[in-house]
């Protein structure tokens, strides 16, 4: 597995080990290095952290994570690999357990400046096909959706019916009388 800062030279993050009878896995903590600490704390919080992972000589699978949503208090990385029926990984989500960004939220860094939540090791799981863990649909907040906006003769046709009816009802009244 690689990791990306930001448009960055991808760096080795460690060694993904997969156990596919228990559909589970583990990548070590990473050792991070001045360079990575330094380029990791470069940029702004809407960034995006990456990491990669090599499925044959050519071919990588890319998932992302906003810098950010990695500082959460509790924070904790997340990676659901899929595969298909033959074992071959097809893909992956990685997420973390905070799925929003607070603007006001102050990076909470140990001493090193890295986030709690790169310093521990990632839950990883695995599904098999149509077996196992549904990709990721992280719970972000939505805004409700949008009422259709009425045409004014949608709106107000019983109004017109009825001043119609009225005046119709005077004009007959008047012919009758007069």
């Amino acid at each position: 597995v690689e990791h990306n800062f930001f448009g960055r030279d991808w760096n080795l993050r460690g060694r993904l080990l997969i156990d596919q009878t228990s559909r589970s896995g583990s990548l070590p903590p990473h050792d991070w290095n001045d360079d990575e600490i330094e380029q990791f704390n470069d940029k702004n919080n809407n960034d995006y952290y990456k990491l990669r992972i090599k499925i044959n000589d050519d071919n990588y699978l890319v998932s992302s994570v906003l810098k950010c949503q990695l500082y959460a208090n509790r924070a904790e990385e997340r990676i659901v690999l899929h595969s298909d029926g033959n074992g071959n990984l097809i893909g992956f989500d990685y997420f973390t357990t905070n799925s929003f960004c607070d603007k006001n939220q102050k990076n909470k860094k140990k001493r090193n400046g890295i986030p709690k939540s790169l310093e521990k090791s990632p839950q990883v799981s695995m599904s098999f096909g149509d077996k196992g863990d549904s990709p990721y649909l992280p719970e972000y907040e939505v805004q409700p959706p949008k009422k259709e906006e009425k045409s004014f003769w949608s709106k107000y046709w019983w109004i017109i019916l009825i001043v119609g009816f009225v005046v119709l009802q005077s004009v007959a009244a008047g012919a009758a009388g007069g």
